[in-house]
């Protein structure tokens, strides 16, 4: 009985431990969801048109958008200030 009652405690802790980490995991979905918005790859998110689901894609919102725009615009100022060294050369000429 004693073995059987040891066993039901271990159980019992893997069970608590299991819900902890479901709800810590819950958690972080919930989390990316609020990050992502619309752009969140939910159950239905591939069923949508291929022109929402391409505006709503998770490569274009959130945390990623933000660093692939901030990347754009130094790209664009980096691309600028070269061409602006190139004319002031070549008026050295």
């Amino acid at each position: 009985m004693n073995m059987l009652a040891a066993r039901h405690d271990e159980l019992e802790h893997q069970l608590r431990n299991l819900e902890t980490e479901i709800h810590d995991l819950s958690s972080k979905v919930l989390m990316d969801e609020r990050k992502m918005e619309d752009c969140y790859p939910d159950p239905g998110f591939w069923e949508q048109s291929q022109e929402v689901l391409q505006k709503t894609a998770p490569w274009n919102g959130g945390e990623f958008r933000a660093a692939r725009d901030a990347l754009f615009v130094a790209a664009v100022r980096l691309h600028r200030a070269f061409v602006i060294a190139g004319v002031k050369h070549s008026n050295r000429l």
